[in-house]
């Protein structure tokens, strides 16, 4: 539906940006593996929870990468040795695989959507300390611009009046 239409483009447009996007990326992590634990805790096999987690976020290369860890689990391959998703980073199938084995996975998960969630706070409050030098030379400029741009006729006007020395 258009949620999903919305965050294609999120995913598309902001997650390039550097500071903006890792702090929309990590949040969007924190979110799914905070639904996985849900599906999981709630009795969900994880091929279920994949689908489950995908399906509460909205995020479409969230659900490819959830449907590509199906696909290779029912191939048979383990977690850690299944590679090529989009936006989970390595480290996810790692804990998830080390997690499965321990049978602690709802505890892994949650401290996994935590981790995430601290990620993204930390890249949400850079924003601010790295914008505003930012800002503040683009405003610099911009008056460094208008003030030119009122003494340009002036400086005209002068060569005319004066016009070429004869001597």
């Amino acid at each position: 539906g258009r949620l999903g239409q919305r965050q294609r483009w999120i995913e598309t447009l902001a997650f390039p940006i550097p500071l903006i996007g890792r702090a929309l990326k990590w949040n969007l992590l924190a979110r799914w593996t905070d639904a996985l634990r849900l599906g999981v805790g709630a009795g969900l096999d994880l091929p279920a929870a994949f689908a489950l987690a995908a399906d509460a976020v909205r995020s479409p290369a969230l659900a490819k990468d959830g449907e590509h860890l199906i696909a290779a689990m029912q191939r048979g391959l383990p977690l850690e040795q299944i590679g090529g998703t989009r936006l989970l980073p390595p480290t996810v199938l790692a804990v998830l695989s080390l997690a499965s084995t321990r049978n602690d996975l709802p505890g892994s998960l949650e401290t996994l959507s935590t981790m995430f969630q601290q990620q993204a706070e930390v890249r949400i409050m850079l924003i601010p300390t790295t914008l505003t030098p930012i800002l503040i030379v683009i405003i610099a400029l911009m008056v460094m611009f208008a003030i030119l741009a009122m003494f340009a006729p002036m400086i005209s006007l002068i060569q005319a009046i004066s016009g070429p020395h004869r001597w």
